[in-house]
């Protein structure tokens, strides 16, 4: 009955997204016969996985009722000085890379401080940030890429990994971030308080 009907309807509305990614993707397969290949998915997830990482961190801060506008400029002055610890400097990569997790650490720390400490709007405090990191990533690099990463690190953007030759290391680092993600928000203290 009318009912049922409700319950459909409402399901559809709630999901209507997934039915026009189902309906871009029958289009596309039918214009691009290359587009159905696991050569092209494998391309496409590669793609987004670095995007997919980043909003792992950005869901639980919506999650928590704020936004954070840097993470972009964020990501993009602690890769600088990620690649610059190793290239310029001859850091260990595990070095630079902890260096550059203390970095990315202290933003954080000045973000939440603005927002939590001094009652500056979430969307003020991320767009300053964004703003500074941004300018300082172009004043470190003269808007130069960084190239020359050692082999030991290049491997997580460009491989594969071992024995599953068609999935990259970014995506297979981006599916266990989201588990990971899954399991802190549903089955932990910390994940339910966020909620």
């Amino acid at each position: 009955g009318r009912g049922g009907w409700r319950r459909v309807k409402a399901f559809l509305d709630e999901y209507s997204i997934i039915y026009a990614v189902i309906l871009l993707v029958i289009v596309l397969s039918i214009a691009t016969p290359q587009f159905l290949t696991v050569s092209n998915f494998t391309n496409v997830l590669r793609q987004i996985s670095m995007v997919g990482i980043l909003t792992v961190g950005v869901f639980f801060v919506m999650v928590a009722g704020g936004i954070d506008i840097s993470t972009g400029a964020i990501v993009g002055i602690t890769g600088v000085l990620f690649a610059m610890l190793m290239v310029n400097y001859g850091f260990h990569p595990v070095a630079a890379f902890f260096i550059t997790l203390l970095l990315g650490g202290v933003i954080g720390v000045v973000n939440g401080m603005m927002v939590a400490k001094f009652g500056i709007p979430a969307m003020i405090a991320t767009l300053g940030t964004q703003s500074v990191c941004r300018g300082m990533t172009y004043v470190i690099t003269g808007a130069y890429p960084i190239s020359g990463l050692p082999d030991s690190i290049s491997f997580l953007g460009r491989g594969y990994v071992q024995d599953i030759s068609w999935l990259p290391w970014p995506v297979f680092i981006m599916l266990l971030i989201f588990v990971a993600a899954h399991f802190v928000a549903q089955r932990t203290k910390f994940g339910r308080s966020i909620y």
